[in-house]
């Protein structure tokens, strides 16, 4: 009967082995999918606007208006200028805005749903 038992619960033991190396998985891919759905820290955002004119644009909120989000290029495009054509490249450029960064304005990777704007709290 002890070895009865004793493959039994090895078998057990292989089976809830597995189900960890799975679930695991599972987690790691839901962690993964949160990062892609927060709101993009100034290093990232940074990072974004040196790849490019092929970097994609991102949703910007602003904190002091709130029904005012909008989509915003990342760079300006080519042959336009800058100042007629804001982009997040060139508000980078401003010191100020730069400093505000997180406390009144900021931005997503996707446009996020009002519950998602809301649970992300502004920096003080």
């Amino acid at each position: 009967q002890l070895m009865k038992d004793i493959v039994m619960l090895d078998k057990l033991y292989e089976t809830n082995l597995a189900y960890h190396k799975e679930l695991s998985m599972y987690i790691l891919a839901g962690k993964k999918r949160l990062k892609r759905e927060r709101e993009t820290t100034l290093e990232e955002l940074k990072a974004h606007c040196a790849k490019g004119r092929d970097a994609e644009p991102l949703w910007v909120e602003f904190d002091t208006v709130s029904d005012m989000a909008l989509w915003v290029l990342a760079n300006t495009p080519c042959g336009m200028d800058e100042r007629d054509i804001p982009s997040l490249a060139y508000w980078l450029k401003d010191k100020d805005l730069v400093s505000e960064y997180g406390k009144f304005w900021r931005c997503w990777p996707r446009k996020p749903t009002p519950e998602q704007m809301a649970a992300e709290k502004w920096e003080e």
